[in-house]
């Protein structure tokens, strides 16, 4: 205040002395110049409480003390003494000093609202904007559940302001109720847990999933309206079950309950959920096989069997090979010499056969007697061996006496370079030396 005082004082003193110096020279006329710039420029420019235009400016003045004052609106105003000579130009430059102040902005009721000023988030409530010059100013603040508020104020002068801003709730209800156990709920994709489910949200839209095990998805897209509530109550459509049926081996037909659904592996789909129904596999040659399952809603089930052969089978060896088989009376095959074993043939196998009870009958034109016949009782699933080896006697040697001219068929089961015994049938046996022998013939023993 003393800083006022004594500047009115010495403007006024000046003002006086230029009084003074005016009268002094009144008559006398000097053209003396004054130059006046300011920062900013446009000020208007009082000199001696007169206002002579806005800055900058220049004008023709006597000789003599002069108060010059710049004023401009947001800015504190400014003033300066000079003394002009006649006959020179004086310049002024004066620089004003701009009025700024601060605004503290808050919320009603008191939140962490986000506040836009000039573009960008300057922070939250409660927010100091500092150093605001004198004009008018905007800021947008946000806060979740609550509608925008766009608030605007003024600077006038270098008082500080505060600013409360009303904020309005947006925000609403959905409860999503319970509709069958297990079911969970995603809300705009995310997990929100198992229903029932209630959450607050602000106004807009939102995309319900309800799920379950075994159950259609339900969807529905909410709007949501602040300050109401709104209620979800899904329907779930329990979904069919499938079953996949599978057999080794493969093609088996299935019936289940009774109806016929093509050969393995197949799946079954649209099977009515929670029932228990009963599968039947049939394939020829294989016994068939029952059983039960339960379908589940909206699964697949695999069901896998091994189905059980109800045929069995024979094999043989015989002894030569070359024996010609029949099995019923019909003409099997002829056994094959096994390279491994000499004067055996390989194993026969005759596979799929029905059970029960069969003849076989080997055969060899040279055997003695011509043909052999078994009794063989077939079980299913399995090979029925005719005994170790079916043998046969067929002669392999013929042998001439010397003394006698004898001719003689029979087996020579033992030799040595001396002699050898001939088997003349199963129950005969008779050694000949080499010396009693004229010659031996040897026999092919099969056919």
């Amino acid at each position: 205040m003393k800083r006022w005082i004594l500047l009115f004082a010495a403007i006024a003193c000046l003002a006086a002395g230029t009084a003074c110096g005016k009268k002094a020279t009144a008559k006398k006329k000097t053209e003396t110049r004054i130059t006046i710039q300011t920062s900013p420029d446009k000020a208007t420019v009082l000199i001696d409480g007169k206002k002579v235009g806005k800055s900058p400016l220049g004008g023709e003045y006597s000789s003599g003390s002069y108060v010059v004052k710049a004023e401009k609106e947001g800015y504190f105003p400014a003033w300066k003494g000079v003394v002009v000579k006649e006959g020179e130009t004086t310049k002024v430059e004066m620089s004003l000093k701009p009025i700024v102040t601060s605004v503290l902005l808050e919320t009603s009721p008191s939140v962490k609202a986000d506040v836009t000023f000039n573009g960008k988030v300057i922070g939250q409530t409660p927010v100091v904007i500092r150093d605001l010059d004198c004009g008018s100013y905007t800021a947008r603040l946000s806060a979740p559940g609550y509608f925008p508020k766009e608030i605007s104020w003024d600077v006038k002068d270098e008082r500080p302001q505060k600013i409360i801003a009303e904020m309005r709730k947006n925000t609403g209800n959905i409860t999503i109720t319970r509709c069958v156990n297990g079911a969970t709920v995603k809300v705009n994709g995310k997990n929100c847990g198992v229903l029932p489910y209630t959450f607050t949200a602000e106004q807009g839209d939102y995309n319900i999933e309800v799920t379950a095990p075994g159950y259609s998805t339900f969807r529905q897209k909410v709007s949501l309206i602040s300050g109401r509530r709104e209620i979800v109550r899904p329907r779930l459509a329990i979904l069919p079950g499938a079953l996949y049926i599978t057999s080794k081996p493969a093609g088996a037909h299935i019936r289940i309950d009774g109806k016929a659904y093509g050969q393995t592996p197949n799946k079954i789909e649209g099977l009515t959920p929670n029932r228990t129904v009963r599968i039947v596999l049939t394939k020829r040659d294989y016994d068939p096989v029952s059983f039960q399952a339960t379908v589940q809603p909206g699964k697949t089930i695999n069901l896998g069997r091994n189905l059980s052969s109800s045929l069995g089978g024979i094999e043989f060896v015989t002894r030569p090979a070359g024996v010609t088989v029949y099995l019923n009376n019909k003409r099997l095959t002829v056994t094959e010499k096994d390279p491994n074993s000499p004067g055996y043939s390989k194993v026969f196998r005759v596979n799929s056969l029905p059970p029960g009870e069969y003849t076989l009958r080997f055969t060899h034109k040279r055997a003695k007697p011509e043909f052999e016949t078994r009794k063989v009782t077939v079980q299913k699933n399995k090979n029925v061996r005719v005994e170790n080896v079916v043998e046969m006697w067929v002669p392999n040697a013929r042998i001439t006496l010397k003394s006698t001219g004898a001719v003689y068929e029979g087996r020579i089961v033992r030799e040595n370079k001396n002699s050898i015994t001939l088997e003349h049938n199963r129950k005969s046996r008779i050694n000949y030396t080499r010396k009693e022998l004229e010659k031996i013939d040897r026999l092919a023993e099969e056919e």
